[in-house]
């Protein structure tokens, strides 16, 4: 087909958790090759039409669900958490649900604080933020009733906590039980996303420590059955 430029508007995901932003842009087709373990490649749609590899802003975009099936792999969006699932989906069939919308039961120590957006200390910004501040430790317990099958989420240290190098950390018990225990977080640790199995637990506690500076945890989902 020969190198083609077109003018097109995009809807582009920018850095992690940031915002959907429409951005005018020039997209390139230039007959973009694909060799997979040294075999060319000719990706096709559903309906067997021919699909091709793009430039946006000098990035490489290569459609997903074609070069999925050209690996022997499966894709799935999943609009309710916008999240796209390559291979194996154990979340199959479940219900996402929000953190917020689970039945809390008690507090405990140092008070959580909840925004719907908040920048970790690499400033990409996270949404449906959950901090507990400077006080110590902080707990929430909810009621599961075995209902749930696995929790989701990213643990993150704030922007302006940077320079603080104070030790912080998430854990997660059923009654006494420790299922979780998260790495050390300091002042320049990344943003780390955590998949915790919690089927058959009927409640569940997560702690924040965070002796004087604080830590998150955002876009925490729990899957029901």
């Amino acid at each position: 087909m020969g190198m083609v430029t077109m003018a097109l508007i995009f809807g582009l995901i920018m850095p992690i958790g940031a915002v959907i932003e429409t951005r005018n842009a020039n997209v390139t087709f230039n007959d973009i090759k694909v060799v997979i373990d040294d075999i060319p490649t000719i990706l096709t749609d559903l309906e067997g039409g021919e699909v091709e590899p793009i430039l946006v802003f000098n990035t490489l975009y290569v459609p997903l669900s074609p070069i999925a099936r050209a690996l022997g792999k499966t894709s799935v969006y999943d609009s309710k958490t916008k999240t796209v699932y390559i291979g194996k989906n154990t979340s199959a069939g479940l219900t996402p649900v929000k953190l917020s919308d689970v039945n809390l039961l008690s507090t405990s120590g140092n008070t959580w604080t909840f925004s719907e957006s908040a920048k970790d200390n690499k400033e990409n910004t996270l949404k449906n933020c959950y901090e507990c501040s400077i006080y110590g430790e902080g707990s929430r317990t909810y009621s599961l009733n075995g209902e749930y099958t696995k929790i989701e989420g990213t643990i993150y240290r704030p922007y302006d906590t940077r320079p603080y190098s104070i030790n912080t950390k998430v854990e997660m018990y059923d009654g006494d039980k420790l299922l979780y225990e998260s790495n050390i977080f300091v002042g320049e640790t990344p943003s780390a996303k955590f998949s915790v199995n919690i089927a058959g637990v009927k409640t569940l506690k997560i702690l924040i420590s965070c002796q004087n500076t604080r830590l998150g945890i955002s876009d925490v989902i729990l899957y029901k059955k």
